[in-house]
């Protein structure tokens, strides 16, 4: 049972204003921040999941993992999320990130401007 999550802010702007300092240089205590998913979330526009082993099974023996993130590779084992409107109820020229809008989960195909990048059959 894993309830923690480890989020990596691409831009200091990313940091919930509430943590910045927390977040860079860890509390009075060393620790790093800790705080709800809907504060550590709130000035994300857009969000990606990594999905990754934890822990040993009957399957998988236990071994010393080590991950690393590297930037400008996009794979379609990464769930994105944006701040976007609902597709289904939204003309296409509206359908652009904003930061009002709450975090939803859109596939790999669509970029930031609403659009795919490709046609999608209907």
């Amino acid at each position: 049972d894993y309830a923690d999550a480890l989020i990596l802010y691409n831009s200091e702007s990313a940091i919930p204003n509430s943590l910045r300092h927390d977040a860079s240089h860890g509390d009075e205590h060393g620790h790093i921040a800790k705080t709800s998913v809907s504060t550590a979330l709130s000035n994300c526009d857009a969000m990606n999941v990594i999905f990754l082993p934890l822990g040993h099974t009957q399957t998988r023996p236990p071994i010393n993992d080590c991950y690393t993130i590297v930037g400008d590779y996009e794979d379609y084992h990464i769930n994105r999320w944006f701040r976007m409107p609902n597709f289904d109820t939204t003309d296409k020229k509206e359908r652009e990130l904003k930061h009002s809008h709450p975090l939803r989960h859109f596939g790999r195909v669509t970029l930031p401007k609403g659009i795919a990048e490709f046609d999608i059959p209907e």
